[in-house]
């Protein structure tokens, strides 16, 4: 079950207009006042606690593709940076510049599970802080979670993709189970609003996904 207003607060902290800068931006989800609180209107369905959540992308120096994740000046060990960036920004024939990443003090993994916490109280379930003995432990594993764009003569286009994978049983979402987010969008220009915009649209997706299966018959 959704609740009717937008879920995502996607808040530009620095974005350098010229693309072989670092950008950094921030994407917050609007939280109910309460954090184990559930949705309203939404049948109870017991507690999780959402325990471990991993971040196992796989990035690479020179990728052939743009949707596979990068980061400017070869760092794809540096773990630090690996853990905040979400996209790598291109210039106009689709040459890999700077990249795009979360504040310091945030990482996907953070993001990620604050959307999989929304998700599930939107589902009917009271997400404790701590471990409890009558709580599943939901862990995931994020697959894939990144933004990236090509060129066009009259417009480009930007995707997001998210791939999500769970270790726990919980209703409908079984053991083993992956779920996924995806959005595209066309733009005149891959400005700050452009990639927020498309990167909003594919977290929502990644979260109505997960309620779908979640909201499912147990």
């Amino acid at each position: 079950m959704l609740i009717s207003r937008s879920f995502w607060i996607l808040s530009v902290l620095v974005l350098a207009g010229c693309a072989t800068t670092r950008g950094v931006v921030d994407l917050s989800v609007d939280e109910p006042e309460q954090a184990t609180s559930v949705a309203p209107d939404v049948e109870y369905r017991g507690k999780v606690y959402v325990g471990q959540i991993t971040d196992s992308r796989v990035f690479a120096l020179k990728p052939p593709d743009p949707s596979i994740p990068s980061l400017k000046d070869g760092q794809i060990d540096n773990v630090e940076l690996k853990a905040r960036a979400i996209a790598r920004k291109r210039n106009s024939f689709g040459k890999a510049m700077g990249d795009i990443l979360l504040p310091e003090e945030r990482t996907v993994v953070d993001v990620v599970r604050e959307n999989i916490t929304l998700a599930l109280q939107n589902s009917g379930y009271e997400v404790v802080q701590t471990p409890q003995e009558d709580a599943i432990t939901l862990d995931a594993d994020i697959k894939k979670f990144w933004a990236w764009f090509t060129p066009g003569f009259w417009a480009l286009k930007i995707e997001f993709q998210s791939e999500l994978a769970f270790a726990t049983e919980v209703a409908g979402l079984g053991s083993g189970a992956i779920v996924e987010g995806y959005a595209h969008q066309r733009h005149q220009a891959a400005g700050t609003g452009a990639w927020l915009q498309t990167i909003g649209v594919g977290m929502d997706d990644l979260r109505a996904n997960l309620e779908a299966r979640l909201s499912a018959p147990p």
